[in-house]
């Protein structure tokens, strides 16, 4: 049963007296940290239904200090992360970008709290789903968004057991809008996705690394980006070569301006394509040598291949 502040407060808004609804919340502010979280989730949620939003970025000054202080008590993860889920559903199925910042920052200070980042792998996921749920919609916008928060935060950690779990789920959601969409606009929203495979592939470049850090950052992007294509390929009908051929051309397309990206992008493809003809020799044999317009000149060095020859 809401407590009394949440029904004080949501009756306030439902009147449209919006001083005395921010009453409620600093009142809420002063109470335990389970009753400020509950009624602070109430109260938005219902200005967000009545389209108060301008207010609540107002309230969100009030409450991030006073989330900051909730979040750091192990012992309300589970109040915290439903507010959280709930407040980025509420902005997106609203459509309210003024509010994304608010909501950005919050998962920041909801990421940073936790003493194991395989916590979040849930919350994590549930945006990821709640992307394509986005992208279903045709609200290219709101899926961008989501992903970018689900993967800049996943891949900041360096947790790799986080991140090819959160990259599987992605990978799912990818696969099945490339077959409900056209290609290019798959790429276009989950392009969050093909960033992170890059970064992973620039971590594995580091020569001064540990060895072993290096090959498993490779191992999980190729894996990885590997299966995506393949399961496109699977679910769009088409020969691996020609997925590999149209995702070659959205990369080149899409950072032909950037010279460094570009090459980066580019070595990603071709270790990707020579993953996958070192794994999957009978499928790949007759259709590679369609993708030599891709593949040379090479320009995978020989660390590259040294952690090639022991990732396969």
């Amino acid at each position: 049963m809401p407590n009394p502040i949440s029904l004080n407060g949501c009756l306030a808004i439902k009147q449209g007296d919006l001083d005395k609804a921010k009453q409620c919340v600093e009142q809420a502010a002063s109470m335990n940290d389970k009753i400020f979280i509950e009624a602070l989730k109430d109260m938005m949620l219902m200005a967000i239904r009545r389209h108060h939003h301008q207010v609540l970025t107002h309230w969100m000054d009030i409450a991030i200090p006073r989330l900051k202080i909730a979040v750091a008590s192990p012992d309300n993860f589970a109040e915290c992360q439903d507010f959280l889920e709930s407040f980025i559903f509420a902005i997106c199925d609203h459509r309210i970008a003024i509010l994304r910042g608010d909501a950005q920052a919050f998962t920041e200070i909801f990421h940073e709290s936790v003493d194991d980042v395989l916590k979040l792998e849930p919350f994590y996921q549930e945006l990821a789903s709640l992307a394509s749920r986005m992208t279903a919609r045709k609200w290219d916008d709101e899926a961008t968004w989501l992903l970018q928060i689900v993967l800049d935060n996943t891949v900041k950690e360096d947790n790799l057991k986080l991140i090819e779990s959160i990259l599987y789920q992605v990978n799912m959601h990818a696969v099945m809008h490339a077959k409900a969409c056209d290609f290019g606009r798959m790429m276009d929203i989950y392009k969050a996705e093909q960033i992170t495979y890059m970064l992973l592939v620039t971590l594995a470049s580091h020569t001064d690394v540990n060895q072993n850090d290096a090959r498993e950052h490779l191992r999980v992007c190729l894996r990885n980006e590997r299966n995506l294509m393949s399961n496109i390929a699977r679910i769009t009908m088409k020969d691996e070569m020609e997925v590999y051929q149209d995702w070659y051309n959205h990369m080149m397309y899409y950072f032909g301006k950037n010279e460094r990206l570009k090459t980066l992008a580019l070595l990603l493809i071709q270790l990707t394509i020579t993953y996958w003809c070192k794994t999957q020799p009978k499928s790949s044999r007759k259709q590679a040598r369609f993708l030599e317009n891709i593949l040379n000149p090479s320009i995978i060095n020989e660390h590259f291949h040294n952690l090639l020859n022991q990732i396969v």
